[in-house]
C-alpha cells in the first residue's frame, strides 16, 4: 500500500509476515476494521499447541509497545518494522467514528460482527459503559470433551488491554498457574477477583497485574458442553471493595457478554468449516446429528437414516479430499529428495547420487523402483507405488523414500495390505531384505475401522 494512492483506505488486511524461531512458528497480522487497527499474533509451539492474540493499536504508540514487549523481537524486528510502515500509511486517513449505542443493544449486535476486529471494538465498548476499563477475553480449546480435566491445545485472546500485558503474560508462561482460569474450568458462576484464593500475597495476579490497571476485576466463565469454554476478565483502576462492587453491579450484562463471544467463536468456526468442506445445509445438520450421540451403526434402518447415512459418506469424501490436499503440501516441504507427489508416479526422477548433512555429510547412491500388482475384486482399486530404496539404512534419514499412490487411506505394498496410515510418514520394514526399508505416505483416515481388510 502506497500513501497518498488513494483518500480513503479500505478495511481488510494490511500486512502478514510470519517467522520460524527456534522450533516455534510466530506469525503477525496487521488489518483495519471499520471501527480501528487491530494485530493479531499467532504463536504455535512446539507441541502444536496455539496462542493467538488479538490486540487493538489505536496508535502508534501502542504498537511500540506490542512489539517491546515481544520476547522475539529480534528475530521478528523486520515484520515489526513492516507492520509500522504500513500503520503509518494507512492512519493517514481518519476513519470514521462508530457510536455502539446502548450496551444491552450492543450485546444482542455481537452475532452479526464479521470480524474479531469488529467483535473487539464492540466489546471494549460495552466494557466501558459498564465499569471496566481493563478487560481480556479467552476462547479455550480443550483436547477432550471435558474442559475440567483435559489439556488445553488452543487459546484465543481477545485483548482490550494495554498491549504489552498479554505479551509479558506468555512469555513468563503464566498461563500454566492462572488461578482465574482454574477457577473458569471449574465453575459457571461469576467471581470478585478478591474471593478466588490465590494462595499466596505476592501473586504475579496481585503485583504484576496491577501495574497494568488491573486493580480490580471480575471473572466470569461460558460453558459449551464440547470442551471449548469462554472466560471474560474485567478489571479497572479502582481499590476495592469500590472497584470489584462497581463491576458486580453489572454482572448480569457481563455475564451476557461472556456467553455472546463465546457463541459468536463457535458460530464462527462453524462457517469457516462449512466454507472449508463445502458443505450444505443438509451436511451440517447430518454433523450436528452425529456429533451430539447419533452413531451410524446403531442408527435404526429407516428412509431417514439411510440419508443421514449417505449424506455422511459425501461428507466423508469431501473432507478426505481438503486433507489429502493439505498433506501433499506438507510433504511436499519436508521431502529430503524434494520429489513432487502425485498419484502414481513421481513427477521428477529421484535416482543419482544425493548429498547428505546428517552428522557428517556423506553421499548415498538410491534408485527407484517401481512395484505392481493387481488386486482382488473386492480389494481396493489397484495401483502404482514409486519408492526409493536406501542400501545404508542406519544412515538414511527418516524422510528419503517417500510417495505411495493410495486409495481409501490403505496402502499396498506388492499386493500385501501395509496398513492405515494417518496423515505422516509412514515407515514399514522390506521382508525380502532387512537392509533396505521402505516408506509409504498416504492420506489421513477419517474412518480407519471402515477400511480395515
Amino acid at each position: 500500500m502506497h500513501a497518498g494512492v488513494s483518500e480513503t483506505i479500505q478495511p481488510g488486511k494490511l500486512y502478514e509476515g510470519e517467522c520460524q524461531v527456534f522450533k516455534e512458528h510466530v506469525r503477525l497480522c496487521l488489518s483495519l476494521d471499520a471501527s480501528g487497527f487491530v494485530i493479531e499474533r499467532e504463536l504455535k509451539q512446539r507441541d502444536g499447541t496455539i496462542f493467538n492474540q488479538v490486540v487493538p493499536i489505536d496508535r502508534a504508540a501502542d504498537l511500540f509497545d506490542f512489539a517491546a514487549a515481544d520476547p522475539y523481537e529480534p528475530k521478528l524486528q523486520r515484520i515489526y518494522e513492516a507492520l509500522r510502515r504500513h500503520y503509518v500509511e494507512a492512519a493517514a486517513s481518519e476513519l470514521p467514528s462508530i457510536d455502539h449505542g446502548d450496551p444491552i443493544h450492543a450485546i444482542g449486535e455481537l452475532a452479526a460482527c464479521r470480524s474479531e476486529g469488529q467483535l473487539l471494538f464492540k466489546a471494549r465498548a460495552i466494557v466501558a459503559a459498564l465499569g471496566g476499563t481493563q478487560f481480556v477475553y479467552q476462547w479455550l480449546r480443550f483436547d477432550g470433551d471435558n474442559s475440567a480435566t483435559g489439556d488445553a491445545v488452543e487459546t484465543r485472546y481477545l485483548a482490550g488491554c494495554r498491549p504489552a500485558w498479554l505479551q509479558q503474560y506468555l512469555a513468563r508462561l503464566w498461563y500454566m498457574n492462572d488461578a482465574w482460569i482454574v477457577y473458569a474450568r471449574n465453575n459457571v458462576a461469576p467471581a470478585v477477583t478478591s474471593q478466588i484464593n490465590l494462595h499466596r500475597e505476592d501473586h504475579w495476579l496481585r503485583t504484576e497485574a496491577k501495574t497494568h490497571g488491573f486493580v480490580s476485576g471480575i471473572v466470569l466463565p461460558a460453558h459449551i458442553n464440547r470442551g471449548l469454554i469462554g472466560m471474560l476478565q474485567v478489571s479497572n483502576d479502582i481499590a476495592a471493595p469500590a472497584g470489584e462492587q462497581t463491576l458486580w453491579d453489572n454482572r448480569i450484562l457481563l455475564r451476557a457478554l461472556s456467553a455472546a463471544l463465546l457463541d459468536w467463536q463457535v458460530s464462527h468456526l462453524r462457517k469457516t468449516a462449512e466454507f472449508a468442506y463445502h458443505l450444505t445445509a443438509d451436511e451440517t445438520i447430518v454433523l450436528k446429528t452425529l456429533r451430539y450421540g447419533a452413531m451410524r451403526a446403531t442408527l435404526p434402518s429407516s428412509s431417514a437414516s439411510r440419508s443421514i447415512l449417505c449424506i455422511s459418506r459425501s461428507i466423508s469424501a469431501s473432507i478426505e479430499k481438503s486433507a489429502y490436499r493439505e498433506s501433499t503440501k506438507r510433504l511436499r516441504k519436508q521431502l529430503w529428495l524434494g520429489c513432487s507427489t502425485r498419484f502414481g508416479s513421481l513427477r521428477e526422477p529421484c535416482g543419482g547420487a544425493r548429498q547428505i548433512r546428517s552428522g557428517n555429510a556423506f553421499r548415498r547412491k538410491c534408485r527407484r523402483r517401481i512395484a505392481y500388482q493387481s488386486q482382488p475384486l473386492n480389494s481396493p482399486p489397484a495401483f502404482r507405488d514409486t519408492a526409493v530404496k536406501c542400501r545404508n539404512p542406519a544412515a538414511c534419514p527418516p524422510r528419503i523414500v517417500i510417495d505411495c499412490a493410495r486409495f481409501h487411506d490403505q496402502v499396498f505394498f506388492r499386493g500385501a495390505f501395509v496398513g492405515v496410515v494417518s496423515g505422516r510418514v509412514f515407515e514399514r520394514s522390506s521382508r525380502e531384505r532387512s537392509r533396505w526399508r521402505w516408506f509409504c505416505f498416504a492420506r489421513p483416515a477419517l474412518d480407519a475401522q471402515r477400511h480395515n481388510p
